[in-house]
């Protein structure tokens, strides 16, 4: 069947710059590089350091149970990645889904 995927949040600067990847991953954590989002995140002199991040994707999954993963790093510079509200969203038409939800970190 099909499943269609969205995964979104807010980015903040707290304790320096950087360079962050994220990936949307399907029984994986490794992530999926064909699902990804690079976000800067500088120093900025205006109303804040506020970025966003979305990923969105529909694939075609095998029968049977399925682990799904928002996955987020830094790939540049000495900052925390901080992400504010994430969510995932998956919807799977016609399915019997299950899901627990785990928030681990900040």
């Amino acid at each position: 069947g099909w499943v269609f995927i969205s995964a979104d949040g807010s980015l903040a600067r707290r304790d320096g710059e950087y360079e962050s990847l994220f990936e949307i991953g399907i029984d994986t954590t490794s992530g999926d590089s064909d699902i990804d989002r690079w976000v800067n995140v500088y120093n900025d002199s205006g109303d804040g350091t506020d970025e966003s991040v979305a990923l969105s994707v529909l694939r075609s999954v095998t029968a049977g149970t399925h682990t799904f993963y928002f996955l987020g790093k830094r790939f540049g510079g000495s900052g925390t990645v901080l992400v504010y509200d994430p969510t995932l969203t998956v919807i799977a038409p016609g399915a019997r889904i299950y899901l627990p939800l785990v928030m681990k970190g900040q």
